[in-house]
């Protein structure tokens, strides 16, 4: 079993994907929703969830910045953070995932055939 995948004994398992980027990459909230966590994890850098409703939640990982708090409704396109955090095995980025109750659902079904830019930099969108 992979040691940096481990965290006070429980193994983490993403089931997201992971976006290339440059530090300092702006991250934008995929859809509407309020902010239910802001944590920063030393394996993940900081990490937000945003709840949408209908018990769907967003995950963001993998980011040196965070521009929101915890509580606080966000709308679509909104800037919620910063790439810049270096993971040990996939580098700088985003991490992100989407998932109804716990089960991990496909982000590209809500990245509307990718003209929703979810972080993006001078050289273009990291979802292109």
């Amino acid at each position: 079993m992979n040691q940096g995948l481990l965290a006070d004994k429980i193994q983490l398992i993403h089931k997201g994907y992971f976006y290339e980027a440059e530090p300092s990459t702006l991250v934008r909230a995929v859809a509407q929703g309020r902010v239910k966590a802001v944590k920063e994890i030393p394996s993940l850098g900081h990490l937000l969830i945003i709840d949408h409703g209908g018990h769907y939640y967003s995950v963001y990982s993998n980011l040196s910045k965070i521009h929101v708090k915890t509580n606080q409704i966000v709308t679509a396109k909104q800037r919620l953070g910063e790439t810049g955090h270096r993971h040990l095995q996939m580098g700088v980025g985003l991490h992100f995932e989407i998932r109804h109750f716990s089960q991990p659902q496909d982000p590209e079904k809500w990245l509307k055939k990718r003209t929703q830019k979810l972080a993006r930099n001078d050289r273009g969108s990291i979802n292109e």
